[in-house]
């Protein structure tokens, strides 16, 4: 991505966004027949940004929507929060899960 090279005075006006960055997420709806395993990334592994905090955490806005929704819908929905997800290593728990006929919410911090 061109944000992490140095800028010259040719493309100071120059406006570089994280559309097209190969690190950026986007969150993840997976629909099975009525039960939807959602995952949803607070934060991008861009090694250009600085790392946050966790007390900037406590302030995001997404979080607290997330966990508003999860906690109306808490006899629908099973939460998880994860430092690092990878959907390969939480299948087999998650098909017993929505076997239950609980759908999944998965939070990824990073």
């Amino acid at each position: 991505m061109k944000c992490g090279r140095k800028r010259t005075v040719f493309d100071l006006l120059s406006v570089y966004t994280c559309a097209g960055c190969e690190y950026r997420r986007e969150d993840e709806l997976i629909v099975i027949g009525r039960q939807v395993i959602a995952v949803y990334y607070l934060g991008d592994n861009c090694p250009h940004l600085p790392e946050r905090d966790d007390y900037a955490l406590s302030g995001s806005s997404k979080l607290r929507l997330l966990l508003k929704d999860a906690i109306s819908h808490d006899n629908e929905i099973m939460l998880f929060l994860f430092e690092q997800f990878n959907l390969r290593d939480y299948y087999d728990l998650f098909e017993k899960i929505m076997d239950e006929g609980l759908s999944v919410q998965v939070i990824c911090l990073s």
